[in-house]
């Protein structure tokens, strides 16, 4: 079975993630942003340099997934609901192996982790390209998640996640 078949059977489809992968599913033009570079339109990600089973300017396994803002509710709902890891994996995938020197920040497995002993536990985890910004903050024990998305590359756009959560947590 090959990498994203596997993701897909075992991840995607069982979160009801159905608009996630790299070539699975079958994306429809419309489905897929194009990405802004300096204020000029670029091509869509999966437009053109894919091999028949996903991209080559993105290495899998770190990258160049497709998704929406709604499969990425979808698997922040899967993580808290255990819906594809057992309480056990979960418990190691949220927590926090690694400190990064920086007050209460460690790094888990792929993700930022903040204040894992209170109320205000943050799992996080951002990506970009020159094209495109995401940005995923997970507050666990709060059932909170907040889902920054853009097709364009700007500083500014990482600090939307960090204003939603002051405005929600009201901190």
């Amino acid at each position: 079975m090959d990498y994203e078949t596997f993701l897909n059977e075992a991840i995607f489809k069982p979160s009801k993630m159905n608009h996630t992968g790299y070539v699975i599913p079958d994306w429809e033009n419309n489905e897929v942003a194009n990405g802004f570079l300096d204020g000029n339109e670029a091509k869509k990600p999966n437009e053109e340099n894919w091999s028949g089973n996903g991209p080559y300017l993105n290495l899998k396994g770190n990258g160049g997934i497709l998704s929406s803002a709604n499969d990425m509710l979808l698997w922040s709902k899967a993580i808290r609901d255990r819906t594809v890891l057992n309480e056990a994996t979960t418990s190691k995938y949220l927590y926090p192996h690694f400190d990064v020197d920086a007050e209460d920040t460690y790094y888990g497995y792929g993700w930022g982790i903040k204040n894992n002993d209170s109320e205000h536990m943050l799992v996080s985890h951002n990506g970009g390209s020159d094209l495109f910004v995401s940005d995923m903050w997970i507050y666990p024990k709060k059932g909170i998640t907040i889902i920054v998305l853009s097709n364009t590359y700007e500083d500014y756009v990482y600090s939307i996640a960090r204003k939603f959560s002051k405005f929600l947590l009201k901190k």
